[in-house]
């Protein structure tokens, strides 16, 4: 949908930006025992082979906000 969108707002000089990140270490990835070494589910079909930070999309995000081209 960021397309039309982008197609139809650039008329007016407006850009339009989408994320799309994935999955994020958060506390909810975590299984409900706690950390442990086996692997979840998810690892043999994430690429790359590890979750994003919560803090790699807020620079994202911060990126998108405030470049000015």
């Amino acid at each position: 949908m960021t397309l039309p969108i982008a197609r139809d707002l650039s008329a007016v000089g407006v850009r339009v930006n989408t994320i799309a990140p994935g999955l994020i270490d958060t506390r909810s990835t975590e299984p409900a025992s706690g950390p442990s070494s086996s692997r979840p589910i998810w690892a043999s079909r994430c690429s790359p082979k590890r979750l994003g930070t919560a803090e790699e999309l807020a620079y994202t995000v911060i990126e998108c906000l405030t470049n000015p081209t």
